[in-house]
């Protein structure tokens, strides 16, 4: 990718996380929220790659905010994204797959959670430590809450 398409995965973090909290000022809509989610997870693209270091026993800061404050955010924020349906096994370990239902909020508190703890890591110790801590994130605990939420907004949007 050139130089030109490249988003900062600590900036679109960043902006995530002031847009989920209400820190950008701006007024929360489904479309807002889903621009911010689609920067994020092309921005992703260069966190997971062999220039930014995997490190397997990363501490990550601990969050800030507990799940229940960040849940109360969310919920007054964003009332209108709720439950949907999700995939939860994977068709490459499972011949069959097994559905149960995501909760929007839920994935919202901890996608927040995470991204605080990546901008504490920015402070303490850097932005190649933070961009490491956000490598760490994703493959352990974020992938499987920003795609199943990523689609559940396109369909609140368009159905």
């Amino acid at each position: 990718m050139t130089e030109s398409t490249y988003l900062d995965p600590l900036r679109t973090a960043q902006c995530l996380l002031d847009h989920i909290s209400g820190n950008d000022g701006t007024t929360p809509t489904l479309i807002s929220l889903a621009e911010r989610l689609d920067a994020f997870m092309y921005a992703l693209r260069f966190v997971l790659n062999d220039s930014v270091a995997r490190v397997p026993e990363f501490e990550l800061a601990p969050p800030k905010d507990s799940y229940e404050s960040w849940r109360s955010v969310i919920a007054t924020r964003f009332s209108m994204v709720g439950w949907y349906w999700t995939v939860l096994s994977s068709q490459i370990t499972n011949d069959v797959p097994e559905i149960g239902t995501g909760d929007a909020i839920d994935d919202l508190s901890d996608i927040a959670r995470e991204l605080t703890s990546v901008e504490a890591h920015l402070i303490a110790y850097g932005r190649e430590d933070a961009m490491a801590a956000l490598r760490q994130a994703y493959e352990i605990h974020l992938y499987m809450h920003i795609a199943p939420l990523r689609a559940h907004l396109e369909e609140l949007i368009f159905v």
